[in-house]
Parts: structure tokens; sequence; C-alpha cells
């Protein structure tokens, strides 16, 4: 491991320390924002540009979410880039994750799952899903983006989903899957974190893992 490597680490391990301390304890918002802010620098400084890490970041920084929610997950997805890092996945700061390690990604939300991280775990897996009906839309001719008034935007993910199953390239079961999958992701992205349980994520979890194998991208 280089040098520069074992910087990121110790300064990972520092700030992952710090928030897991903070958020035992009851915080006021102000200092909740704070944490969060710590957090969203971490990911912003020692994440490679391009990777789910930073995609999922700023995703859950967009979602009108609870403050305590929001920075467990950064938390969570603080902790699956140290161990990118303690992996191997990323050998420098400027290389990028490729789409080929998926499994990877969904190793990290299983370790997230068995630490007691259920939401980011599901926020993680989450994006694999989506990333993966993308892929499969693009190997397939079907097109990832929708034309609106304000110009091209991403299609959604349960659209790509209706229209993957509608070209034949999975069946209507397999429809209804990823759709129960979607619906989890979106109970994780939107502070629903109630209404479903760890083992749900479990669930989530080994059902993609045998999907991206069925349909490589």
């Amino acid at each position: 491991m280089s040098p520069d490597q074992n910087v990121i680490l110790e300064q990972l391990g520092n700030v992952i320390r710090t928030l897991i301390t903070r958020q035992r304890s009851e915080v006021p918002d102000g200092e909740l924002e704070g944490m969060v802010a710590l957090a969203t620098h971490a990911l912003t400084s020692l994440a490679p540009p391009g990777t789910v890490f930073r995609q999922r970041a700023d995703e859950i920084n967009r979602e009108a979410v609870h403050l305590a929610y929001r920075l467990e997950v950064l938390t969570g997805i603080l902790q699956a880039l140290q161990i990118a890092y303690l992996q191997g996945l990323l050998r420098s700061v400027q290389e990028l994750i490729h789409a080929e390690v998926f499994d990877d990604f969904l190793d990290m939300a299983s370790y997230l799952r068995h630490e007691g991280y259920k939401d980011a775990a599901a926020v993680i897996a989450g994006g694999v899903i989506e990333e993966q009906l993308r892929k499969q839309c693009q190997r397939h001719g079907i097109p990832t983006t929708i034309a609106t008034p304000k110009g091209n935007e991403p299609k959604k993910a349960s659209l790509m989903n209706d229209e993957l199953a509608k070209a034949g390239v999975y069946s209507k079961l397999e429809q209804k899957n990823v759709t129960a999958w979607l619906d989890l992701r979106n109970m994780a992205a939107h502070a629903r974190y109630t209404e479903y349980d760890e083992k749900h994520v479990e669930y989530l979890i080994a059902g993609l893992k045998q999907f991206v194998v069925r349909y490589p991208a």
C-alpha cells in the first residue's frame, strides 16, 4: 500500500470515528449540520471522481431527509470507501472504480448490514440496481434518457425496468423483483427506514447478486 493511501486511510478512520462517536449521543441540529458537512467534505476530498461513493453522497445530500439519517448514510458510505481502499479496489485517488466491480459493492453493502448500518447498505445496493438497469438498457439499445421541456433527462429506474421487461430482456417475474428492490431503495433514500428491516436488506443484496450474474452488463 502506498504512503498516499496510508494517509487517506488514516484520515478516513479519524473522520469515521469522530462521526460515530458523536452519533451515539444526542446532538442539536446545528451540530448535525456540521457533522454532515464534515462527512461530505471527506467524501469529496478522498473519493475518486465518478465513483459510486461521490454519486451516492451527492444524491443523499439532494434528498429532503432528516439530518440524522443523512449523516448515518454518509457515514456508511465513508466506511464503504475505507473498505474499498483496504481491499485494493482504489489503487490511487485518481483511479475510478469500474462497473465490473458491482459484486464488490454488494459485498460492501453486506458488510455494512452486518455492522448494523442497514439503511446505508440499502442505499449502496440501490445504486447498483440503477446502474445495472442503465447498462442493460445501453446493451440492448434502449435509450437511457427521456425528452422533457427542460431537455433530455435520465430515465427513472422504474421506467428502465418496465422497458427492459417489455423488450424481453427479462421476464415479468424478474420485473416484479426489480420493482420490489427499487421500492426498498426509495424507502431508504427517503428516510422511511421503519418500513423495512435488516432481513429485507439481506434479501435485497442476495437477490441482486444473482441478478447481476443472470444479466451481466
